[in-house]
């Protein structure tokens, strides 16, 4: 169907585009009412030509320049919508007094106090990074063995014990876990936390204030150890 409509218009163009001497003589000289009247015809036809490529073409869609500036435009008027809320944030941040610190210690101190183990842990997260989540696997790896090894004293020789026992009476941190039983190692675990570590070191030695944050973690760390031990008892 496109395609018979695509050769009616190619042919009625080809009508239109015919020279002014194929459309008759009267008398060897051209007939002027004729003439006229073919080329207002001519005109229509175009026009109805220009309809019909727009129909068979489809909708026109607007260029890659024009979306982004219309993109552009949306978030213009959406930032100029946005300036009363943001002036107002402005006006609260500038009307903070400067003493705020003063102000602020007392609160944070007392939720410090109220809440020791938690911040402890927070601020040795930040501090010692992933690393910090290997000790509970190591707490376990320990217990664990510990509770093997006595078990096996009930059996009164029947059991074997012995990499038990080179595990629970070794001081060689380095070899602590290849004397463990298959069952009770985490390597995997240590493994992942290692690397995970590496990262984070890396990443936090790079950048200044990462460095500060995990400086004023230790400090945090070391204030709730403190207070703990001496000056909130």
């Amino acid at each position: 169907m496109l395609a018979r409509t695509a050769e009616d218009i190619v042919g009625a163009q080809n009508v239109v585009n015919m020279p002014s001497t194929a459309y008759g003589t009267i008398g060897n000289a051209p007939n002027s009412s004729f003439l006229f009247l073919s080329r207002r015809t001519g005109m229509y036809i175009n026009s109805s030509l220009v309809e019909a490529r727009q129909e068979l073409s489809g909708p026109e869609v607007p260029d890659t320049k024009t979306a982004v500036y219309q993109l552009l435009a949306i978030g213009l008027f959406w930032i100029l919508s946005k300036i009363p809320t943001l002036w107002a944030y402005l006006q609260l941040l500038f009307n903070i007094p400067p003493e705020w610190p003063m102000r602020v210690f007392p609160s944070l101190n007392s939720y410090i106090k109220s809440h020791p183990y938690s911040c402890l842990s927070y601020a040795s997260i930040v501090f010692f990074g992933p690393m910090t989540f290997a000790i509970p696997p190591v707490v376990l790896q320990d217990l664990t063995v510990h509770i093997l090894l006595n078990l096996t004293y009930l059996s009164h020789g029947m059991a074997s014990d012995r990499p038990l026992a080179r595990y629970y009476h070794s001081s060689s941190s380095t070899y602590v876990l290849a004397f463990a039983p298959a069952i009770c190692r985490f390597e995997v675990v240590f493994s992942w936390l290692e690397n995970a570590a590496s990262v984070y070191n890396q990443w936090t030695t790079n950048h200044m204030p990462l460095i500060i944050l995990r400086l004023l973690a230790a400090a945090l760390s070391v204030y709730i150890v403190l207070g703990l031990l001496w000056l909130w008892t």
